[in-house]
């Protein structure tokens, strides 16, 4: 440590000192902390700010632990943009279960703690601790000597034997007493191994110890000894064989914990984490700058702060707070050779675009031009959280270049359908088909089978979740909606289990007379009801022809059209050549009107006319 020995440190040094840059976002909150103000009282906030830089760099597990007191100061360190959708009590809760976990893998030196009292701030986390115990524990060890080996913790505040056993195996005792150093029990107080498994590695020591040197003095200063000062002879042991020995001779199970004190007394308290890396130049250009992804990148639009003027360029200052150039060549397209300085005066501010950007000065390159301004083809997009985005930003346009590729390599699986009019084509496409274009398949059909009543089922794009059943049984296309149920389909008001019952049930009865309920008019607004006084398409049936959907009129049967008149029969009495209203028989003429035999077409009941 460099803080109590700052004169030697200093005349080791030769030449200037290497430069690091670090992150400021601790060492800020420190600054303006109170255990800022009780540690360093008569000190300016510079200083205080770069003391906790320093110790960030040595050792950040002890820096952040000093900020998660009482006051909690740790809340104000912005680790990520989403955290402001936590609460308060989410991100302590978060930052305590980390500082715990990592805590108790690095462990803490309790003797080197007691001269630099700052890294004994994880105490807090130590599993068995707590708050209150780490605070006495913390106040006995400043108040006292060095502590000479574990035993010696029960003085100052592990004074319980549930507290002691809880805590010991994470506290590091390294004593430079040299009454004490050579003990056995001293070196593996440098180590992990917890003092009930004391005796578990004096005995793997003295085993490994046997088998290499045969007459070796057996005790247990000379085991451990030997195994630190060649570490060769524990790795080339085989441990397996000698946990089947004390599983056999002894019935105990230790396999796991031999190869755990194996580790520690090849390497005692080894910090499981990354050695310190020096940043990189865009870690550095995003420390000046700001975060990655909030940093400024090339193509992005800004507002920049004159500061000078010369002839041929222009420094800025950008609001992020890094410097800036302008070239008289970028501030305008139709600047020629005029000079910046008549143009341009300290304090004005432009609106720029980031033309290029030099992260070992952290300055950019800005353009003024209209042109520049206005083109978007080098306009560069930030790269978004890839757990959202799946990816990069696309443009609409490589979007639109990536569409009609896909569809130009897209091939299409064989299939073995015979049936005239089966095309093979995509999904999108089969939904451009209109209901007019179906009805003209379906009269294409009839006109070649016209035995047939050629029927197919389609989607129903006005009423979603219904599906239209369209049939032709002599000469227009008919339409029918086959709903959705949860037992099925339900179709002309009945319930179907599934498809094959409700088809084998149209089929039977496809000559049925169809309530205006399940059919619907040619517009296709499946309301069925027609025009006037039933004499639409949707209810009454042909007189002529006993077919529904069109009237007498309208009928293409041999000698039908004409208003009825041409060969159609009369309803009244059944002849040929004459309306109702035009026959002789008794009740007959008057238009139909009276009570005198004529039936109504539609009902078939007598005392009045479809219309």
């Amino acid at each position: 440590m460099a803080e109590d020995n700052f004169q030697d440190a200093n005349q080791d040094m030769n030449g200037l000192p290497a430069v690091v840059l670090g992150d400021e976002g601790l060492p800020r909150l420190y600054e303006e902390s109170e255990i800022s103000t009780s540690q360093f009282p008569r000190q300016y906030g510079i200083v205080k700010r770069a003391v906790a830089l320093g110790r960030y760099l040595l050792n950040p597990l002890a820096m952040v632990a000093t900020l998660c007191g009482v006051n909690k100061e740790i809340l104000s360190w912005k680790l990520n943009p989403l955290e402001r959708f936590l609460s308060s009590d989410e991100k302590m809760e978060m930052i305590e279960w980390i500082m715990i976990d990592i805590t108790n893998q690095v462990g803490i030196d309790i003797n080197l703690g007691t001269r630099h009292d700052w890294l004994l701030a994880p105490l807090l986390f130590v599993s068995g601790l707590g708050p209150i115990k780490a605070g006495i524990l913390h106040r006995e060890l400043l108040g006292g000597s060095d502590v000479r080996n574990r035993k010696d913790l029960a003085k100052f505040g592990l004074n319980t034997k549930r507290v002691f056993c809880n805590a010991v195996g994470f506290l590091q005792v390294s004593c430079d007493d040299p009454n004490f150093v050579d003990t056995a029990g001293n070196i593996l107080d440098r180590t992990r191994i917890h003092p009930e498994s004391y005796s578990l590695a004096e005995e793997l020591a003295r085993a490994v110890v046997t088998k290499h040197y045969a007459d070796a003095n057996d005790t247990q200063l000379n085991a451990i000894e030997c195994i630190q000062n060649d570490p060769k002879l524990l790795e080339n042991f085989d441990l397996n064989e000698y946990a089947d020995r004390l599983e056999t001779e002894k019935d105990e199970y230790k396999r796991v914990t031999l190869f755990d004190i194996k580790m520690e007394l090849l390497h005692g308290f080894k910090d499981p984490r990354s050695p310190y890396q020096e940043p990189t130049q865009d870690d550095e250009y995003y420390m000046v700058t700001g975060e990655p992804g909030v940093a400024l990148i090339e193509g992005e639009r800004v507002q920049a702060t004159v500061r000078r003027v010369l002839a041929r360029q222009a420094f800025c200052e950008l609001e992020s707070g890094i410097s800036g150039i302008v070239f008289r060549e970028d501030f305008s397209d139709d600047i020629g050779d005029i000079p910046l300085t008549e143009k341009l005066r300290e304090g004005v501010v432009l609106k720029c675009k980031v033309k290029l950007i030099d992260k070992s000065r952290c300055q950019v390159t800005l353009t003024c031009k209209v042109s520049d301004l206005k083109s978007v083809g080098d306009q560069s997009f930030r790269e978004m959280d890839p757990y959202y985005s799946q990816g990069n930003i696309i443009l609409p346009s490589q979007q639109e270049s990536a569409d009609k590729k896909d569809i130009a390599n897209k091939s299409f699986l064989s299939r073995k359908i015979s049936h005239p009019h089966f095309q093979n084509i995509t999904a999108d496409q089969a939904k451009e088909g209109t209901k007019a274009e179906v009805d003209e398949l379906l009269k294409h059909e009839k006109e070649e089978y016209p035995n047939r009543i050629p029927y197919g089922i389609g989607i129903s794009y006005d009423h979603p979740g219904l599906f239209i059943l369209s049939y032709i049984r002599s000469t227009n296309p008919h339409h029918e909606f086959i709903a959705i149920h949860p037992k099925g389909f339900r179709f002309r008001k009945q319930i179907f289990n599934n498809i094959e019952q409700l088809m084998a049930y149209f089929q039977r009865h496809i000559n049925d007379k169809v309530t205006r309920g399940n059919d619907y008019n040619e517009s296709g607004d499946g309301r069925g009801s027609g025009r006037g006084r039933g004499r639409g398409r949707g209810g009454g049936a042909c007189y002529k022809c006993g077919e529904s959907g069109h009237m007498s009129r309208e009928c293409t049967q041999e000698g039908g059209g004409g208003g009825g008149r041409g060969g159609g029969s009369c309803y009244k009495c059944g002849e040929s050549g004459h309306m109702a209203r035009e026959c002789t028989q008794e009740g007959g003429g008057g238009g139909g009107r009276g009570g005198g035999g004529g039936n109504c077409y539609k009902c078939g009941e007598s005392g009045h006319m479809a219309r």
